[in-house]
């Protein structure tokens, strides 16, 4: 899908009021506004607190291979937990959408919206933000209301972070062919994934790619982490691209991918 640019940008502000302005619209115009963004809010904190420790308890240590089944919650616990995050995220994120795309802001969104479907392409609204405070927030929680969804998690507006850098970035560079490797895991009890759709449309996209030979794309064969290695060790790769569910571990600080076990669990 091709995209047109919708890019904001909030400055250092005062007292919870911040300017933002509106640097490209693809529907034409500059307008700008002040925000009043929730930073000392203590409701938006107690509720980002709320979601934080729901997540830390979905997500506690495993000790040992032996324990795991005993530590983890019962399943009608775990849909509930899953549940109340899934509130708290939407009502934090509605409450960012809301203080964001304000007055004018909100008309040159709705425009650029309407004149980027108008196109059949997507609207990719890119963030600049100056103020620490500001930038700390989720904003990967937007949630437009009318829409009813979270901006990220529909495919025609993706949301992207603008950092200046203070240097140019280097230039990576690859003798072809450019070699990818694909997996696919999806452990039975967790969401339902378009595996197949996916891969299809990498495949499309890559396909002129392909055929001249510029593009190599291999998929694993199979879901474990045994596969996985095994294919690793094909090598080398450029890019490996997975397909599946990952997570966050914030004991451990560091994110992980599901794979399955042979049982395809």
């Amino acid at each position: 899908m091709d995209y047109l640019d919708f890019e904001v940008q909030i400055a250092a502000g005062v007292d919870n009021r911040y300017p933002v302005t509106v640097i490209h619209a693809a529907a034409g115009g500059e307008p700008s506004t002040t925000a009043l963004i929730p930073i000392t809010d203590e409701t938006l904190r107690r509720q980002l607190d709320e979601l934080i420790g729901l997540r830390h308890a979905m997500r506690k240590p495993r000790r040992s291979v032996t324990t795991v089944s005993s530590s983890l919650p019962s399943f009608p616990a775990l849909a509930q937990q899953t549940l109340d995050e899934q509130h708290r995220a939407r009502a934090i994120g509605q409450r960012l959408f809301d203080a964001l795309i304000v007055g004018g802001v909100r008309d040159a969104y709705s425009s650029s919206l309407v004149r980027a479907r108008e196109q059949g392409a997507g609207l990719r609204l890119r963030l600049r933000i100056e103020a620490p405070e500001v930038a700390a927030l989720p904003w990967e929680l937007l949630y437009d209301a009318q829409e009813g969804d979270h901006v990220c998690l529909l495919r025609e507006t993706p949301l992207t972070r603008y950092i200046a850098l203070s240097r140019d970035r280097d230039v990576l560079t690859v003798k072809p062919p450019l070699r990818i490797l694909g997996m696919v895991a999806a452990p039975s009890g967790l969401p339902y994934l378009e595996i197949t759709a996916e891969q299809a449309r990498i495949e499309h996209a890559l396909e002129y790619r392909l055929e001249r030979g510029d593009v190599e794309l291999q998929w694993v064969a199979g879901s474990t982490w045994q596969a996985r290695q095994t294919a690793l060790a094909q090598g080398p790769w450029h890019i490996f691209h997975f397909i599946g569910h990952g997570n966050f571990d914030p004991m451990r600080d560091e994110g992980y991918l599901v794979l399955c076990n042979p049982g395809n669990k």
